[in-house]
């Protein structure tokens, strides 16, 4: 370890390279040090002063004594609202007032872009220096010290699977990077990432948890008839809150099907199964349009999917929905190397990890599961190549 620790910092190198790699580590370290002054004058130089009490309609009592004793802080009256987090996220979180909630947005989202405490160039130069770094110590991208100073990687667009965090965690071990992965949910409705697991939830994460919605978005799960079910249920996931989009362009009839009102509030219907735990994280079960329904039972692919993974000879898997004289069975493609005595304990885990409603009627070996455009499980290739194979064999 100490000769790791001495390789790491250059102590193999030629004179010349020890010279050069001495020269990046110093303005690197200035650079960052730099970096982070700007986020903190960036985020001081900016304040909300409240003088009208209208304008704290939502706002909890806690909150509004925060805001007073801010403003008294200053010599001002009335309230003032700051982009530190334990003012800045029970503003966004609670206050009814959306121009006011948009205009504190944006100066979070805003800071060091541009202006006095502009950060751009030097990202891109902390970025430049860390390559060189590491391409005098010879090591490869994303790994190494490109990566031993990375914390949490927020990921999103599809669901992690087992292999993918397992890849993760490897090369994250490798590298010696102290490093979680914080998987997140969005939709394009909600203009990208309304749930997400923080940063104490990504050191203790379990398989399919999305964390918990942002700061600005409410959550519920609901049955058929909309009605809210208790914690640990499942249902179809609905969504409240200021980042909702107002609608599809020119398509009422798609938008008002988007969309249902409860208890008065209009809520967003997000077509995907979730559970809310007791700590209020949500559990993602899987897409309403794939679930199974096998003998009246719900049967979620998700699941399988994830019990499938635990088994060290399956690296991916992905379930569809076949129909045999209109009766629905469940069919499991697997990258890995099969046989049948395999194929036989990978139904047992099944079954015995889930329910005998879960079993698979067919499991077929793949190289490599067909993959979309955008790199997401294809389901629709997968169903046309099962038919065009049972038509070859029938």
């Amino acid at each position: 370890d100490t000769y790791k620790s001495f390789a790491r910092n250059g102590a193999a190198l030629s004179d010349t390279d020890k010279e050069k790699y001495s020269k990046y580590a110093e303005e690197l370290s200035l650079a960052t040090l730099q970096f982070g002054r700007n986020v903190l004058d960036a985020t001081n130089a900016f304040s909300l002063h409240i003088t009208d009490s209208g304008d704290l309609a939502g706002l909890p009592d806690y909150v509004r004594d925060m805001g007073a004793a801010a403003a008294k802080e200053k010599g001002l009256e009335g309230w003032v609202f700051t982009l530190d987090y334990p003012s800045y996220g029970p503003f966004m979180k609670f206050s009814e007032k959306r121009e006011l909630r948009k205009q504190v947005y944006m100066a979070y989202n805003t800071r060091c872009v541009g202006g006095e405490f502009d950060n751009a160039q030097l990202m891109r130069r902390i970025i430049e220096l860390r390559q060189r770094e590491a391409e005098i110590l010879g090591e490869k991208n994303f790994s190494g010290k490109n990566v031993r100073s990375l914390r949490y990687v927020y990921v999103g667009g599809d669901t992690v699977d087992a292999p993918l965090e397992r890849a993760f965690a490897m090369r994250m071990q490798f590298s010696e990077a102290n490093c979680k992965l914080a998987p997140g949910y969005g939709l394009t409705e909600t203009a990208g990432v309304c749930a997400v697991v923080n940063t104490i939830e990504a050191q203790r994460r379990c398989a399919a948890s999305l964390g918990v919605p942002l700061v600005n978005m409410r959550c519920r799960v609901v049955d058929e008839n909309m009605r809210e079910l208790p914690v640990g249920e499942t249902g179809e996931l609905l969504l409240a809150g200021n980042q909702l989009m107002n609608g599809y362009l020119g398509d009422e009839e798609a938008t008002r099907e988007a969309f249902c009102t409860v208890d008065g509030e209009r809520w967003l219907r997000t077509g995907d199964f979730f559970r809310i735990m007791p700590d209020g994280t949500l559990f993602f079960m899987g897409r309403k349009k794939r679930l199974i329904k096998i003998s009246g039972m719900n049967v979620f692919p998700s699941e399988i999917e994830r019990a499938a993974v635990e088994l060290p000879f399956v690296e991916r898997a992905a379930v569809i929905e076949v129909r045999e004289n209109d009766k629905p069975y469940i069919a499991l493609f697997c990258e890995g190397r099969l046989n049948d005595e395999r194929v036989r304990e990978l139904k047992r885990h099944i079954v015995r990890t889930l329910s005998h409603w879960h079993e698979p009627r067919y499991v077929i070996e793949v190289e490599a599961l067909p993959r979309t455009q955008i790199g997401k499980t294809d389901y629709t290739r997968l169903s046309d190549e099962f038919e065009k194979n049972r038509k070859k064999s029938s």
